[in-house]
C-alpha cells in the first residue's frame, strides 16, 4: 500500500516545467492511495523488464527500464515529505490548460517512488460542459475539475534511479529521455532520409557530417515508426501551427539541408515543441528553452 500519497500537476508552457501541488481532502487522498497501488500493481505485475535501446518496441508484456536515470531538475529533489512545499494550484477555470501530467509521491515499503500519468484537456472537466446526476435531475459543476488517467506511464524510484515505463513517446513527454538514445548510424540515417516520404538533395549532408545531437533525433524518429504510420498530408497538416515550414514537393516532404530548417523539421517529426496554451509560445519540451 501506498503510504503518504501525494498528488502534483506538471506544468508546461513556461522555460521549465513546474510543479504545482493539488491540494486533497484526507479522505479522497486515502482512495488514491489505493487506486494508484491498484495501477502500480497493474504496471508492473507479470511483466519483463528489459533494458532500453533505440529501435526496440516493446511488447505489451514488457517494461522498458532505465538505471542511473537523472531527472530534471523540477523533479530531481522532489518527493512525498516535500510536496506540501510546492505552491497550489490556482484557482479558476483555466487552472488545468497547461497541465501535460501528474505526478503521484508516495512511500512504498519506507522508499520513495514516483508515478507518473499523463494528462490532456480530455481529462478536464469544465462548468457547463459536464453534467452529473443530482438526486432526480442533472447539474453542472460551478468549477473546474479533472478526471485521472486509469494506468501509469512511468515509474521512477530514486533510491536505485531507476525508470520503468512501457511508452517511449508518451514517457518523453514528460521526462527528457534523449539523452539515454542510442545514436542513429550512417546507414540508418540513409534508411530514413531514403523513406517514401522524404527527398533530399544530397543525403551525404546528414550521413557524413552529423552532430551527436541529429544523430540522436534521427534514431528517435526511426523508433517512433511516425513515417510508416501517417501520410505527408497528416505530417504537414498542422505543422504552421509549430512555426515549421514543411515544403512538399510530388506529395513527399524535402528535407532541408540547412541544418537549422532540419533541426526545426526532426523537433516536430518527434514532438518535441510544445505550444503554450494560453501564451502560444513555442517551446522545446526536452531542453525546456524557448523555441522561437
Amino acid at each position: 500500500m501506498l503510504e503518504n500519497f501525494q498528488l502534483a500537476a506538471i506544468i508546461k508552457g513556461q522555460p521549465t516545467p513546474t510543479l504545482l501541488r493539488i491540494p486533497l481532502h484526507q479522505h479522497l487522498q486515502t482512495t488514491l492511495a489505493s487506486t494508484w497501488d491498484t495501477q502500480y500493481t497493474t504496471f508492473v505485475q507479470d511483466k519483463t523488464e528489459t533494458s532500453f535501446s533505440a529501435g526496440y518496441t516493446p511488447e505489451d508484456s514488457e517494461l522498458v527500464f532505465i538505471n542511473d536515470y537523472v531527472p530534471p531538475a523540477w523533479l530531481r529533489d522532489q518527493s512525498s515529505k516535500t510536496e506540501h512545499l510546492l505552491d497550489p494550484i490556482p484557482k479558476g477555470n483555466d487552472a488545468f490548460d497547461q497541465v501535460i501530467g501528474i505526478a503521484g509521491f508516495a512511500l512504498m515499503d519506507t522508499a520513495e517512488v514516483i508515478l507518473l500519468q499523463n494528462f490532456s484537456r480530455s481529462h478536464i472537466i469544465r462548468p457547463n460542459w459536464s453534467l452529473f446526476l443530482d438526486g432526480n435531475t442533472y447539474n453542472t459543476l460551478t468549477t473546474p475539475g479533472i478526471t485521472l488517467s486509469d494506468r501509469l506511464t512511468a515509474v521512477y524510484t530514486p533510491v536505485t534511479k531507476r525508470l520503468l515505463f512501457s511508452n517511449f513517446r508518451n514517457t518523453n513527454y514528460l521526462l527528457p529521455l534523449s539523452d539515454y538514445y542510442a545514436e542513429a548510424s550512417d546507414q540508418q540515417i540513409h534508411e530514413i532520409l531514403s523513406h517514401s516520404h522524404f527527398v533530399i538533395a544530397d543525403i551525404r549532408t546528414y550521413t557524413k557530417d552529423s552532430s551527436q545531437w541529429f544523430r540522436k533525433r534521427f534514431a528517435m524518429l526511426h523508433d517512433s515508426k511516425l513515417l510508416d504510420n501517417y501520410s505527408v498530408h497528416d505530417i504537414a497538416k498542422d505543422s504552421h501551427k509549430y512555426d515549421v515550414n514543411i515544403q512538399i514537393e510530388h506529395n513527399k516532404i524535402v528535407f532541408p539541408t540547412n541544418k537549422t530548417d532540419a533541426k526545426k523539421l526532426l523537433q516536430y517529426l518527434n514532438e518535441e515543441i510544445y505550444l503554450g496554451a494560453i501564451t502560444n509560445h513555442l517551446y522545446e519540451t526536452n531542453s525546456k528553452r524557448t523555441a522561437d
